[in-house]
Parts: structure tokens; sequence; C-alpha cells
């Protein structure tokens, strides 16, 4: 296949970003001379992907300053800037131009109008857009619900004619490294766990687990193994962070201040990982580490750490998992999270660490789901169901079906 210049659209987080890694394997296989350039917002995804090996070229595209809301510049001013660095995208003249999964918006299909790219592959978003017939370059390609982000992505290369051949892909962020443990001193006869109790507030503030929680599996651990923590975070987090350290104070580490790129060296150290569903945990999974992902709200079949070493435990309530029923926005309790029992996370990361883990997914959940609270949400999820699922009907099919003229 020749196609001179490939754009891959990443405008979504970091994590969404880097369940392109498999896609861009195979694309740099099918295509080797071709030139991939990566099309990201300022989210610290351009410093990560800055070294990896198969992307030639990243483009920071910080669309958000540019918004009308923006009242820092004139709005003229702002339109000018985005024009401007429109206009230069698509002097590039790429031939083939992929959106990773996330969520299809109007303004994502509206720009991928401006970008010029020859085709473009992106997924079924707001029902109006997919009827629009006069767009011939863009393709919109339908998605199973039941997929993993990893397997929705590859099907925009099946869908602009790529051949995947192979069984198994490397989830693999392909960089060179440093030597991790020259940004902090760590012990060399214990065994290294990586924790990350917080995430991203605007995202991820009904996905994490408490942090006292976080704090019971490392002393749990801690009575078993002979091990070291390493709490990760952000320096807003650092005081959950030391709510941690107290615990074990001569046996962790605060990491607080590093960028991702240090976080991804200090990760190749490290024996385990375990945290909310986040950006860090899909990070910990590119660099092959083993980790075990805390799911509440999130489906671990769609966006559980990818590879054989990717692991998640949940609580199967039945209204799970709620961001894809629409649930999430009417259950202050969180049960999914508060019920999963520390104790029971702790014996399920000795088992990973020992290689004895046969499941990708452990459901800690009760066989009759007789909870104080279920009958309940089994009602507020029923109302709900009636203004919100209607609304997404193709949420309950197991194939969305593509528009007519495509």
């Amino acid at each position: 296949m020749k196609t001179e210049k490939i754009l891959i659209c990443a405008l979504c987080g970091i994590g969404d970003s880097l369940f392109f890694l498999p896609s861009l394997h195979v694309l740099k296989k099918n295509y080797p001379l071709s030139k991939i350039h990566l099309l990201t917002p300022p989210n610290g995804c351009d410093d990560l992907l800055k070294k990896e090996k198969r992307i030639d070229k990243i483009i920071v595209f910080p669309w958000q300053k540019w918004l009308p809301s923006n009242k820092r510049k004139p709005l003229w001013k702002n339109f000018f800037e985005l024009f401007s660095c429109l206009l230069k995208i698509r002097r590039e003249k790429y031939g083939l131009c992929f959106w990773p999964f996330a969520v299809t918006t109007s303004k994502k299909m509206l720009l991928s109008c401006f970008l010029g790219a020859q085709k473009t592959f992106i997924h079924i978003g707001p029902t109006w857009w997919n009827r629009i017939k006069i767009l011939k370059f863009l393709r919109i390609i339908p998605f199973r619900r039941k997929d993993h982000f990893v397997d929705r992505n590859l099907d925009l290369l099946r869908a602009s004619g790529v051949k995947i051949s192979e069984s198994s892909l490397p989830f693999i962020l392909e960089t060179s490294s440093n030597g991790g443990g020259n940004l902090l001193p760590l012990p060399k006869d214990q065994i290294l766990i990586g924790i990350h109790p917080g995430g991203n507030l605007l995202w991820n503030k009904t996905r994490r687990w408490g942090t006292e929680k976080f704090s019971q599996v490392a002393l749990e651990l801690s009575k078993e193994i002979d091990a070291h923590f390493l709490i990760f975070g952000t320096p807003p987090e650092e005081e959950i962070l030391k709510s941690i350290t107290n615990q074990i104070p001569d046996r962790s580490t605060v990491v607080s201040n590093i960028s991702l790129t240090e976080c991804s060296l200090l990760f190749e150290k490290l024996h385990l990982f375990i945290g909310n569903d986040s950006s860090l945990i899909h990070l910990a999974a590119s660099k092959g580490v083993k980790t075990l992902a805390v799911i509440g709200p999130t489906n671990p079949r769609q966006t559980g750490p990818f590879g054989e070493k990717g692991y998640s435990v949940r609580v199967d309530l039945p209204c799970s998992p709620c961001f894809d029923t629409g649930f999430s926005n009417v259950c202050p309790e969180r049960s999914c999270l508060t019920q999963l029992d520390p104790v029971q996370v702790a014996k399920i990361s000795l088992k990973i660490l020992r290689s004895e883990g046969k499941q990708k997914i452990f459901d800690l959940s009760p066989s009759n789901h007789q909870f104080a609270s279920s009958s309940t949400l089994l009602v507020e999820r029923q109302r709900y169901e009636e203004s919100y699922l209607k609304k997404l009907a193709f949420l309950n099919e197991a194939v969305i079906p593509l528009p007519r003229h495509l």
C-alpha cells in the first residue's frame, strides 16, 4: 500500500490514545515507508509519545484555547489562530486519517472536514452527521459495545483495507529506556509495587476507589511479602498520597512531581501496578508491567488494561456497568466501589505477582446480589432508562448499524 502520510487524530484522553498502540503497530507494518503524524491536545501525551519510534511527528492542537468561551483574546484572534493551524495541517496532504475511539462529537466531525485528508475513518457519532451524503471522504465505522477500545480502533484499519493477520498484537510503547532507577533511589532487593489512588478529577472522580482502601491493600501486602510501594499522583494529590505512606512510612515513597515520560521509565522497574481506571494504569500496561485496575462504573471488557499482563477487579452489581446504562448520574452511593473488599484485592494482587491469576477479570460480588440498596438501585435504574436509554437505543444492540447511504 502506498500512502505518503498518515494522520492520527488523538484529540482524546491519554488512555484512549494509548489504546491505539496495537493499531500503530499494524499501520507501521503495512505502511513501512509512510510518515505517521499524531495530532494531540496539550495533555501530556505529546511529551509521552515524542520518543515513540513509530511516530514521525507530533502536532499539538490546543483547541480549547480557541473556543468562543475563552475570553483572554478577542474572538477574531482565536479563529485566526485556529484556521492558521488547520491550514498548516491541510498543507501536509494526508492520504489517510484515523480517529482513535472516543466519544465522536459534532466538533470532531466538523474538524475532519477542515483537515483535508483524502480518506478519514471515524466511529459512528451524532445521528444527523451520519445522514450527510456529500462527505465522500468520510467513512463512518460502526462498533460493537462488547469490544475493547483496542479492537474498535483495529476496526478502523480494517475498514481502510488493512489486513490484520496477527492473532495477538503487542500493546507496547516503543521508547528508548534511560533507566528509571536513576530518577529515585529504589531498593534493589525488594518487590516494587506502584499504587495510583487518584486520577483526573474531570473524568475520574466517579471512578476513584477510597484512599483508605488503597492503604489497607498496601498494609495487607506488606504483611505477606517484602515490598516497597511507590505511590503515584500529581502535586495537588500529595495529601492523599501521604495518607497512604503514613501507614507504611519505611516501605513507601511518594512520586508526584515527575512527567509522564519519567513515570513510564519508573514503571519498567515495577513488579506490579495497582490503580484506578485512569491513564496511568494503561501506561503501566503499555510498558509490560503486571497491572490490576480497580473498576467501578466502567466496563473492564471495554476499557480494562489491555494485554496478557492486564487484570481488573470489580463488584458486578445488577446496575453495572453504569457508564453504559446511563445510571452513573443518579448513583450517589458508588456501591460498585465502596463494596470492593481491600483484603480480597490484596489476595488477588498476590496471585498476580505469583502468576497464579488465571482469569483476566476478578468479580468480588456475592452471587445473590442481595444488598440493602439493591432494590432502590433497580427501581431508579428502570425510571432512568425511559429517558436515557431510549435516546441512545444503540447501547443495547450488539452491532450499531451503518447509515443506509454508506
